[in-house]
């Protein structure tokens, strides 16, 4: 969702211009993870730009590095937003969600983004972590209209690690668990969309709905996913014979 279009910006750019600087906000005090790959990309960068694993051409500028926590905060606090006011909306909220980060990704081959005790906000649905402990402190701290978006966290969790709303095929054709079924799909779907509604938050928009129903299109219409479905009432049938 993030890598894949952030890629192909850097391979246009660097397609436009031959080459191409990465502006990347990370510090080697965030974890013990990101100082390691801090320390793998300057060896690489041999006292200049680090160059991209993955595209050619394009280098890696990191600026605050260097800098502790507190110097980060200090610097916030100390200066106003482009856009106006003032960083304490940020910082409360940082507060609230407890300290912590997650290891930086430059690929779809890294570690994934989130961690048990991230105080990173971004993909709320992510069901790679067991626990989101940002939004459960948030919540804990009077954050309470977070408290539905949490819950249903744990059901498209429970929803994902159920065989039952698993197809028996992956995408690329081989036994095994593979994407949600169609039916699951859909409940998911309109579990989202009747929460939206209820909560008058923006979780969805009418264009990501459209987008979805096409890939159920694109889906349907796959040999694979035919038959798979074909094997699935068959399944059924047999079940409540």
């Amino acid at each position: 969702m993030k890598i894949r279009p952030t890629s192909k910006f850097i391979r246009d750019q660097v397609s436009k211009s031959g080459e191409a600087i990465l502006l990347l906000g990370v510090r080697r005090s965030e974890s013990a993870q990101r100082a390691r790959n801090l320390q793998k990309h300057d060896a690489a960068a041999e006292g200049r730009l680090s160059p991209h694993t993955d595209f050619k051409g394009c280098y890696i500028f990191t600026p605050i590095k260097d800098l502790a926590t507190p110097e980060v905060w200090a610097v916030l606090i100390n200066s106003k937003p482009p856009w106006g006011g003032t960083y304490k909306e940020l910082t409360t909220l940082y507060k609230d969600a407890l300290a912590g980060e997650c290891p930086f990704v430059l690929s779809t081959n890294d570690a994934p983004s989130c961690g048990t005790s991230s105080a990173r906000f971004g993909c709320w649905t992510c069901t790679v972590i067991e626990k989101d402990n940002s939004i459960e402190s948030l919540i804990t701290a009077g954050h309470l209209h977070l408290e539905p978006l949490a819950q249903f966290r744990k059901r498209l969790k429970q929803v994902s690690d159920n065989p039952d709303f698993r197809s028996r095929v992956r995408r690329n054709g081989q036994p095994g668990m593979g994407p949600l079924t169609m039916a699951a799909r859909e409940m998911v779907l309109q579990e989202l969309l009747d929460m939206q509604a209820s909560l008058g938050l923006d979780l969805i928009s009418r264009t990501e709905v459209r987008l979805i129903k096409e890939q159920w299109a694109l889906d349907e219409s796959d040999a694979i996913f035919r038959e798979l479905a074909k094997s699935e009432e068959a399944t059924e049938l047999t079940c409540a014979q």
